[in-house]
């Protein structure tokens, strides 16, 4: 894990920040976690912060710019620390790489928790539409080979939480996005054999974690009923979870404000969806304090 620059700066809300950015493999350059945290001493709480590890969606071929830094960026005043994750996409996304990049990007915050100002214990997952998928498949698969990396210690990339946010569960056209599981099954001629290895609906045990799934019912690209199914899986094995689904806006819609809607307005502007991050917020606070 190759450090690949770091500097200071000042966040619009006054906050003294390091912002570093680390290879997380170096076969592949574009895999990168980019570390968006508070200086302790500087504006801000010096005890440890929990963290949230920030998955942009893109269908697995590319990753949105709009759903990774002003997610981390948003989180600092509300006291967490943030960190987004440009895992492997396109010709590398082929399953487990997705996974493995996740329990890297854990295992590499635990190991400079004290650099990072982070309490290890308090590190949750959230990600948008594909990676989405890739925060609710790693709250199922955490523990198991395909989430692991040589080296990695068992159990040592645990996240607290993950929060899929409008995300792919199924490669079904009718409440998913056939076409995100092409990519990681390795080609369409694939999905249809291997993709329910890859649906976190399917696999969910006593050791999934708690989600926060949140979507809207006029999504166009992957319809509401992914989170629905989603959260029926999860009520089925008994494992906690807040759902929101919000009547209005589009696919993408990030944190539904003008910042993120990056002058296209409309459908990815909505003052009531815009709530979710708050409840996020609420709901990972809740489970932080349990710990």
């Amino acid at each position: 894990m190759l450090p690949m620059g770091a500097f200071f700066c000042i966040s619009k809300d006054g906050i003294n920040m390091i912002h570093k950015l680390i290879n997380l493999r170096p076969e592949n350059s574009e895999v990168t976690l980019e570390v968006i945290c508070a200086r302790p001493g500087f504006g801000c709480d010096t005890p440890p912060r929990p963290a949230f590890i920030v998955c942009p969606g893109g269908a697995y071929a590319g990753l949105s710019a709009r759903e990774g830094e002003p997610i981390a960026l948003r989180l600092i005043p509300d006291g967490f620390q943030g960190f987004v994750l440009k895992y492997s996409v396109g010709d590398h996304a082929v399953y487990p790489a997705p996974l493995q990049d996740v329990s890297m990007a854990i295992c590499h915050i635990r190991e400079n928790a004290e650099e990072y100002n982070v309490d290890p214990d308090k590190i949750f997952v959230t990600g948008f539409s594909a990676g989405g998928h890739l925060a609710a498949a790693y709250g199922v698969f955490w523990n198991t080979e395909l989430a692991a990396f040589p080296g990695m210690v068992k159990g040592s990339n645990k996240p607290a939480g993950v929060a899929p946010c409008y995300p792919v569960i199924t490669p079904d056209e009718k409440t998913g996005h056939r076409y995100s599981y092409s990519m990681i099954c390795g080609g369409d001629d694939k999905v249809d054999a291997i993709a329910d290895s890859y649906n976190p609906a399917k696999h969910v045990t006593e050791d999934t974690v708690p989600m926060f799934l949140w979507h809207t019912f006029s999504d166009a690209l992957v319809p509401v009923m992914s989170s629905l199914i989603m959260a029926e899986a999860l009520n089925e094995k008994k494992i906690p979870f807040e759902l929101h689904v919000y009547p209005h806006g589009a696919h993408g819609m990030s944190l539904a404000n003008e910042e993120t809607a990056m002058g296209q307005g409309g459908t990815l502007v909505d003052p009531h969806t815009a709530q979710w991050i708050e409840s996020m917020i609420y709901w990972a606070k809740e489970i932080c304090a349990d710990k």
